[in-house]
């Protein structure tokens, strides 16, 4: 894959890419900070939350592009699924 994409099937892969790697990296900061510090969680939750969850929503409206391996497009849909439902949990107001 280019440095930077020529045409709009790279486009679609790149961003495809970046938005799966944000979701798994902020998931696993939201693990490693839950289960070491549950006070910064807390207070941080009111805005990883929704971002986790504009993260995966803009990951699973790309997974819809045929452009994508069939197998990567799955993968994406259920991580996808899976951040933002952590990222509606890590809101405070609706964990409790």
């Amino acid at each position: 894959m280019p440095l930077i994409p020529r045409s709009g099937r790279d486009w679609v892969r790149s961003l495809a890419h970046a938005l799966f790697a944000g979701c798994l990296i902020v998931c696993l900061v939201i693990f490693w900070v839950g289960s070491t510090q549950s006070r910064v969680l807390r207070y941080a939750g009111y805005s990883i939350g929704p971002f986790l969850m504009s993260l995966a929503l803009g990951l699973g409206l790309i997974c819809l592009a045929p452009s994508l391996d069939k197998r990567f497009r799955k993968c994406g849909a259920a991580v996808a699924v899976f951040s933002f439902l952590v990222g509606f949990l890590t809101i405070p107001a609706l964990a409790e």
